[in-house]
Protein backbone atom coordinates (compact mmCIF):
# COMPACT_ATOMS: atom_id res chain seq x y z
CA UNK A 1 0.00 0.00 0.00
CA UNK A 2 0.96 3.41 -0.94
CA UNK A 3 1.80 5.61 2.12
CA UNK A 4 0.60 9.23 2.70
CA UNK A 5 3.33 10.73 1.71
CA UNK A 6 3.51 8.65 -1.96
CA UNK A 7 -0.09 9.48 -1.86
CA UNK A 8 0.30 13.36 -1.65
CA UNK A 9 2.94 13.06 -4.12
CA UNK A 10 1.13 11.33 -6.95
CA UNK A 11 -1.51 13.63 -6.13
CA UNK A 12 1.10 17.45 -6.67
CA UNK A 13 2.58 15.01 -9.53
CA UNK A 14 -0.61 14.63 -11.97
CA UNK A 15 -1.41 18.40 -11.15
CA UNK A 16 2.18 18.96 -12.33
CA UNK A 17 1.56 16.87 -15.71
CA UNK A 18 -1.76 18.51 -16.38
CA UNK A 19 -0.20 22.05 -15.82
CA UNK A 20 2.26 20.57 -18.25
CA UNK A 21 -0.20 19.37 -20.54
CA UNK A 22 -2.29 22.57 -20.16
CA UNK A 23 0.89 24.32 -21.10
CA UNK A 24 1.84 22.91 -23.84
CA UNK A 25 -1.59 22.27 -25.24
CA UNK A 26 -1.34 26.46 -25.79
CA UNK A 27 1.84 26.02 -27.25
CA UNK A 28 0.80 24.05 -29.95
CA UNK A 29 -1.60 26.78 -30.73
CA UNK A 30 1.46 29.18 -31.05
CA UNK A 31 4.97 29.01 -33.40
CA UNK A 32 7.24 28.36 -30.72
CA UNK A 33 11.23 27.87 -30.44
CA UNK A 34 11.87 26.09 -27.27
CA UNK A 35 9.60 24.94 -24.50
CA UNK A 36 11.07 25.02 -20.72
CA UNK A 37 8.26 24.37 -18.20
CA UNK A 38 9.43 22.93 -15.12
CA UNK A 39 6.31 23.08 -13.17
CA UNK A 40 7.50 20.66 -10.50
CA UNK A 41 7.58 21.43 -6.71
CA UNK A 42 10.85 21.35 -5.19
CA UNK A 43 10.13 21.52 -1.39
CA UNK A 44 7.71 20.29 0.91
CA UNK A 45 6.08 23.76 1.28
CA UNK A 46 5.72 24.23 -2.63
CA UNK A 47 4.67 20.91 -2.79
CA UNK A 48 1.59 22.20 0.30
CA UNK A 49 1.02 25.18 -2.80
CA UNK A 50 -0.38 22.55 -5.07
CA UNK A 51 -1.80 20.07 -3.09
CA UNK A 52 -4.01 23.39 -2.25
CA UNK A 53 -4.87 24.54 -5.19
CA UNK A 54 -5.58 21.16 -6.47
CA UNK A 55 -8.71 21.71 -3.71
CA UNK A 56 -10.09 24.23 -5.75
CA UNK A 57 -12.89 23.88 -8.09
CA UNK A 58 -12.40 26.16 -11.41
CA UNK A 59 -14.03 29.30 -11.39
CA UNK A 60 -16.78 30.37 -8.78
CA UNK A 61 -17.13 33.99 -10.36
CA UNK A 62 -14.78 37.26 -9.84
CA UNK A 63 -15.61 40.08 -7.59
CA UNK A 64 -14.16 43.05 -6.46
CA UNK A 65 -17.12 44.64 -5.18
CA UNK A 66 -17.46 46.41 -1.86
CA UNK A 67 -21.09 44.48 -1.36
CA UNK A 68 -22.68 41.77 -2.63
CA UNK A 69 -23.26 42.07 -6.79
CA UNK A 70 -26.54 40.96 -8.08
CA UNK A 71 -25.48 37.49 -10.10
CA UNK A 72 -23.68 36.12 -6.99
CA UNK A 73 -25.19 34.75 -3.18
CA UNK A 74 -22.88 36.30 -1.16
CA UNK A 75 -19.87 39.15 -1.49
CA UNK A 76 -17.01 38.23 -1.64
CA UNK A 77 -15.76 39.03 1.55
CA UNK A 78 -18.85 37.34 2.99
CA UNK A 79 -16.62 34.53 0.75
CA UNK A 80 -13.54 35.52 2.69
CA UNK A 81 -15.01 35.23 6.22
CA UNK A 82 -16.48 32.03 5.92
CA UNK A 83 -13.16 30.28 3.90
CA UNK A 84 -11.20 31.67 7.45
CA UNK A 85 -12.14 30.35 10.31
CA UNK A 86 -9.16 30.49 13.68
CA UNK A 87 -10.87 29.63 17.11
CA UNK A 88 -10.17 27.21 20.03
CA UNK A 89 -6.70 26.38 18.75
CA UNK A 90 -7.94 24.99 15.16
CA UNK A 91 -7.22 26.38 11.87
CA UNK A 92 -9.82 25.70 9.34
CA UNK A 93 -9.13 26.95 5.68
CA UNK A 94 -12.02 25.70 3.35
CA UNK A 95 -11.67 27.87 0.01
CA UNK A 96 -15.36 26.61 -1.43
CA UNK A 97 -16.98 29.03 1.15
CA UNK A 98 -14.46 32.12 -0.86
CA UNK A 99 -16.60 32.31 -4.11
CA UNK A 100 -16.97 34.44 -6.26
CA UNK A 101 -12.88 35.62 -5.83
CA UNK A 102 -10.52 37.70 -6.64
CA UNK A 103 -6.85 37.49 -7.51
CA UNK A 104 -4.82 38.85 -4.33
CA UNK A 105 -7.57 36.82 -2.27
CA UNK A 106 -7.26 33.66 -3.97
CA UNK A 107 -3.34 33.94 -3.56
CA UNK A 108 -3.27 34.36 0.38
CA UNK A 109 -6.37 31.75 1.16
CA UNK A 110 -3.76 29.61 -0.66
CA UNK A 111 -0.89 30.76 1.31
CA UNK A 112 -3.37 30.43 4.35
CA UNK A 113 -4.16 25.88 3.76
CA UNK A 114 -0.03 25.72 2.73
CA UNK A 115 0.89 26.96 5.46
CA UNK A 116 -1.96 25.02 8.29
CA UNK A 117 -1.17 21.64 6.06
CA UNK A 118 2.75 22.08 6.53
CA UNK A 119 2.19 23.05 10.09
CA UNK A 120 -0.02 19.95 10.68
CA UNK A 121 2.68 17.88 8.93
CA UNK A 122 4.88 19.96 11.19
CA UNK A 123 3.35 19.04 13.73
CA UNK A 124 2.82 14.69 13.24
CA UNK A 125 6.65 15.06 13.15
CA UNK A 126 6.98 16.79 16.32
CA UNK A 127 5.13 14.33 17.90
CA UNK A 128 6.91 10.99 16.47
CA UNK A 129 9.86 13.04 18.94
CA UNK A 130 7.08 13.12 21.74
CA UNK A 131 6.93 17.32 20.59
CA UNK A 132 3.55 18.28 20.56
CA UNK A 133 4.89 21.76 19.15
CA UNK A 134 3.75 23.32 16.04
CA UNK A 135 5.65 26.28 14.15
CA UNK A 136 3.00 28.61 13.64
CA UNK A 137 1.42 29.72 17.25
CA UNK A 138 -2.12 30.86 17.77
CA UNK A 139 -1.45 34.10 17.94
CA UNK A 140 0.60 34.69 14.95
CA UNK A 141 -2.62 32.74 13.00
CA UNK A 142 -4.79 35.69 14.69
CA UNK A 143 -3.00 37.66 13.15
CA UNK A 144 -2.60 35.53 9.59
CA UNK A 145 -6.97 35.75 10.03
CA UNK A 146 -8.29 37.88 7.93
CA UNK A 147 -10.72 40.90 8.74
CA UNK A 148 -13.51 41.71 6.21
CA UNK A 149 -16.32 42.49 8.04
CA UNK A 150 -17.56 46.49 8.77
CA UNK A 151 -20.23 45.61 10.72
CA UNK A 152 -20.27 46.61 14.44
CA UNK A 153 -19.69 43.24 15.76
CA UNK A 154 -16.50 42.46 14.14
CA UNK A 155 -13.26 41.25 16.10
CA UNK A 156 -11.46 43.83 14.34
CA UNK A 157 -11.89 46.61 12.36
CA UNK A 158 -11.98 46.10 8.07
CA UNK A 159 -8.38 45.95 7.22
CA UNK A 160 -7.63 48.08 4.22
CA UNK A 161 -4.68 48.18 2.47
CA UNK A 162 -1.41 47.73 4.67
CA UNK A 163 -3.33 46.93 8.05
CA UNK A 164 -2.64 43.82 9.35
CA UNK A 165 -1.10 40.44 7.54
CA UNK A 166 -3.98 40.40 4.93
CA UNK A 167 -4.39 44.20 4.48
CA UNK A 168 -0.32 44.32 3.71
CA UNK A 169 -0.96 41.41 1.29
CA UNK A 170 -4.16 42.59 -0.42
CA UNK A 171 -2.59 45.97 -0.81
CA UNK A 172 -1.71 48.14 -3.87
CA UNK A 173 2.48 47.45 -4.74
CA UNK A 174 3.87 44.58 -3.84
CA UNK A 175 2.08 43.81 -0.73
CA UNK A 176 2.77 39.88 -0.53
CA UNK A 177 6.53 40.82 -0.37
CA UNK A 178 6.91 43.54 2.15
CA UNK A 179 4.19 40.72 4.02
CA UNK A 180 6.74 38.31 3.53
CA UNK A 181 10.12 40.62 3.78
CA UNK A 182 8.60 42.18 7.31
CA UNK A 183 8.47 38.06 8.51
CA UNK A 184 11.60 36.83 7.26
CA UNK A 185 9.81 34.29 5.51
CA UNK A 186 11.04 34.12 2.24
CA UNK A 187 12.98 35.53 -1.20
CA UNK A 188 11.81 38.29 -3.05
CA UNK A 189 13.28 38.95 -6.48
CA UNK A 190 12.39 42.06 -8.53
CA UNK A 191 11.51 41.80 -12.48
CA UNK A 192 12.40 44.84 -14.09
CA UNK A 193 10.96 46.41 -17.13
CA UNK A 194 13.02 45.62 -20.25
CA UNK A 195 13.93 49.30 -20.26
CA UNK A 196 15.69 48.99 -16.34
CA UNK A 197 18.02 47.01 -18.59
CA UNK A 198 21.49 47.28 -20.02
CA UNK A 199 20.90 44.16 -22.61
CA UNK A 200 17.86 41.93 -23.03
CA UNK A 201 19.70 38.57 -22.09
CA UNK A 202 20.10 40.12 -17.89
CA UNK A 203 16.19 40.68 -18.35
CA UNK A 204 15.88 37.28 -19.43
CA UNK A 205 18.20 36.01 -16.96
CA UNK A 206 15.68 37.54 -14.03
CA UNK A 207 12.57 35.20 -15.62
CA UNK A 208 15.25 32.55 -15.59
CA UNK A 209 14.72 32.93 -11.74
CA UNK A 210 11.21 32.23 -11.49
CA UNK A 211 10.19 28.78 -10.01
CA UNK A 212 7.03 27.27 -9.85
CA UNK A 213 5.33 28.18 -6.67
CA UNK A 214 6.86 31.62 -6.51
CA UNK A 215 4.42 34.05 -5.65
CA UNK A 216 4.07 36.43 -8.51
CA UNK A 217 2.60 40.07 -8.54
CA UNK A 218 2.32 41.17 -12.04
CA UNK A 219 1.81 44.94 -12.81
CA UNK A 220 0.50 45.64 -16.16
CA UNK A 221 1.51 49.33 -16.50
CA UNK A 222 4.34 51.68 -15.12
CA UNK A 223 2.41 52.73 -11.91
CA UNK A 224 3.06 51.71 -8.45
CA UNK A 225 0.34 53.25 -6.55
CA UNK A 226 -2.67 55.49 -6.97
CA UNK A 227 -1.95 59.34 -7.98
CA UNK A 228 -5.97 60.78 -6.18
CA UNK A 229 -5.64 64.29 -8.44
CA UNK A 230 -5.15 61.96 -11.54
CA UNK A 231 -6.92 58.99 -11.40
CA UNK A 232 -5.31 57.54 -14.71
CA UNK A 233 -2.07 57.53 -13.12
CA UNK A 234 -2.88 54.38 -11.24
CA UNK A 235 -1.38 51.24 -10.64
CA UNK A 236 -3.20 48.04 -13.02
CA UNK A 237 -1.89 44.69 -11.59
CA UNK A 238 -2.48 40.83 -11.21
CA UNK A 239 -1.60 38.65 -7.64
CA UNK A 240 -0.82 34.94 -8.93
CA UNK A 241 1.01 32.12 -8.38
CA UNK A 242 3.87 31.33 -10.90
CA UNK A 243 3.55 27.71 -12.88
CA UNK A 244 6.19 28.13 -15.80
CA UNK A 245 6.79 29.55 -19.16
CA UNK A 246 7.45 28.38 -23.02
CA UNK A 247 9.69 30.48 -25.01
CA UNK A 248 7.83 32.14 -27.44
CA UNK A 249 8.86 34.21 -30.73
CA UNK A 250 6.66 37.20 -31.61
CA UNK A 251 7.73 39.11 -35.28
CA UNK A 252 11.42 37.43 -34.66
CA UNK A 253 10.87 39.09 -31.04
CA UNK A 254 11.18 36.70 -28.15
CA UNK A 255 8.14 37.35 -26.23
CA UNK A 256 7.11 34.40 -23.97
CA UNK A 257 4.18 33.01 -22.93
CA UNK A 258 3.69 33.28 -18.68
CA UNK A 259 1.65 30.36 -17.05
CA UNK A 260 0.26 31.41 -13.34
CA UNK A 261 -2.92 30.04 -10.73
CA UNK A 262 -5.30 32.85 -9.62
CA UNK A 263 -8.27 34.13 -9.93
CA UNK A 264 -8.58 35.86 -12.84
CA UNK A 265 -11.16 38.10 -14.35
CA UNK A 266 -11.81 41.74 -14.21
CA UNK A 267 -14.67 43.69 -12.90
CA UNK A 268 -17.50 41.54 -11.69
CA UNK A 269 -17.55 38.20 -14.00
CA UNK A 270 -19.82 35.32 -13.65
CA UNK A 271 -17.60 33.03 -15.78
CA UNK A 272 -14.20 34.07 -13.85
CA UNK A 273 -12.44 32.71 -11.16
CA UNK A 274 -9.86 30.36 -9.94
CA UNK A 275 -7.88 28.90 -12.71
CA UNK A 276 -5.03 28.73 -14.83
CA UNK A 277 -4.18 31.51 -17.42
CA UNK A 278 -1.23 33.06 -19.44
CA UNK A 279 -0.16 36.32 -20.76
CA UNK A 280 2.30 37.48 -22.87
CA UNK A 281 5.92 38.63 -21.07
CA UNK A 282 5.36 41.70 -23.33
CA UNK A 283 2.20 42.25 -21.16
CA UNK A 284 3.82 42.47 -17.67
CA UNK A 285 5.78 45.42 -17.06
CA UNK A 286 7.71 44.93 -14.05
CA UNK A 287 7.48 41.97 -11.48
CA UNK A 288 7.76 40.80 -8.02
CA UNK A 289 8.41 37.32 -7.15
CA UNK A 290 8.26 35.73 -3.52
CA UNK A 291 9.15 32.46 -2.71
CA UNK A 292 8.07 30.93 0.85
CA UNK A 293 11.31 29.55 1.98
CA UNK A 294 10.88 29.67 5.83
CA UNK A 295 7.10 29.03 6.29
CA UNK A 296 8.24 28.86 10.31
CA UNK A 297 8.79 32.63 9.62
CA UNK A 298 4.64 33.15 9.63
CA UNK A 299 5.08 32.66 13.64
CA UNK A 300 6.28 36.12 13.25
CA UNK A 301 3.02 37.05 12.50
CA UNK A 302 2.01 37.46 16.38
CA UNK A 303 4.29 40.71 16.54
CA UNK A 304 1.74 42.09 13.53
CA UNK A 305 -1.43 43.17 15.30
CA UNK A 306 -4.46 42.98 13.23
CA UNK A 307 -4.42 47.15 13.43
CA UNK A 308 -0.83 47.45 12.63
CA UNK A 309 -0.68 49.49 9.66
CA UNK A 310 2.15 49.96 7.07
CA UNK A 311 2.33 53.34 6.69
CA UNK A 312 4.10 52.87 2.72
CA UNK A 313 1.27 50.34 1.54
CA UNK A 314 -1.24 52.14 2.94
CA UNK A 315 -0.32 55.66 1.11
CA UNK A 316 0.15 54.06 -2.12
CA UNK A 317 -3.77 52.74 -1.96
CA UNK A 318 -4.85 56.03 -1.06
CA UNK A 319 -2.81 58.73 -2.86
CA UNK A 320 0.77 57.87 -3.70
CA UNK A 321 2.69 57.19 -6.82
CA UNK A 322 5.76 55.61 -5.83
CA UNK A 323 9.37 55.24 -6.81
CA UNK A 324 11.17 52.03 -8.46
CA UNK A 325 13.75 52.50 -5.53
CA UNK A 326 10.58 52.89 -3.54
CA UNK A 327 8.99 49.45 -3.82
CA UNK A 328 12.77 47.98 -3.90
CA UNK A 329 13.58 49.19 -0.95
CA UNK A 330 9.89 47.93 0.81
CA UNK A 331 11.02 44.13 0.00
CA UNK A 332 14.31 44.15 0.36
CA UNK A 333 14.50 40.76 3.52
Amino acid sequence: MENNKNKKFNKIAAFCAACCIFINLFAFCAPVKAVNVPVKPDDEFIEDIFKAILTVEPLGGYDTAKTKSAIFNQSVWDGIDAAVNVSNGEVDINLAAARPSFCSEACYLILLKALRDWDDENLNNNLKNNLNLKAISQEAWANLNPYVRRDEDALWPYQDDGMGCWGRANANGPGMAVLCAQLGAGENIYIGAKSEYNNISQYWADWDRAKPGDFLKIFWNNYIGYDAATPKRAESGHMVIYLGRVESYNNNTRDDWVYYWSSNGSGTMLKGGYGISRCRASKIYRGVLTRITNPAAFDNAKNIAPDNTDSWLYAIGVNHLASVSELKNAIAG
